[in-house]
């Protein structure tokens, strides 16, 4: 999964869900939480579904200090998230990468699937 976003249009607060669903497809990235979505428009470079701690992707962009101003770019191969080139390793746990966005869940609990060849995990 990679994109370029480029508008920094909201921002997500309050008791949330533990997983954030990014999905990104046909030019859009969607970020969806506890009765909470977002799209915004983006450059798909790869499409695909990563379910992400929140607080992960807050460490990310918090790491970013000039985000408000530049593109943001947002690439995972399952195993390690980049933002902006500041990159986080991603425990077993802490994400899982979809690399269908038509077969990846709406939710997802934390636990890793047995490997069946449908979804990409580490």
């Amino acid at each position: 999964m990679e994109i370029v976003w480029g508008e920094w249009l909201a921002t997500y607060r309050g008791i949330g869900p533990q997983y954030l669903r990014l999905e990104v497809k046909d030019d859009s990235l969607t970020i969806s939480g506890n009765e909470a979505e977002a799209s915004f428009p983006a450059e798909v470079i790869e499409s695909g579904v990563l379910f992400v701690r929140a607080t992960i992707l807050d460490e990310l962009l918090c790491q970013c200090p000039d985000l408000p101003a530049e593109k943001v770019h947002i690439e995972s191969d399952g195993d390690v998230l980049r933002v902006n080139g500041m990159e986080k390793p991603l425990w077993e746990d802490d994400a899982i990468l979809f690399d269908d966005p038509t077969t990846a869940p709406a939710q997802w609990s934390g636990e890793v699937p047995e490997e069946d060849g449908t979804e990409d995990t580490h």
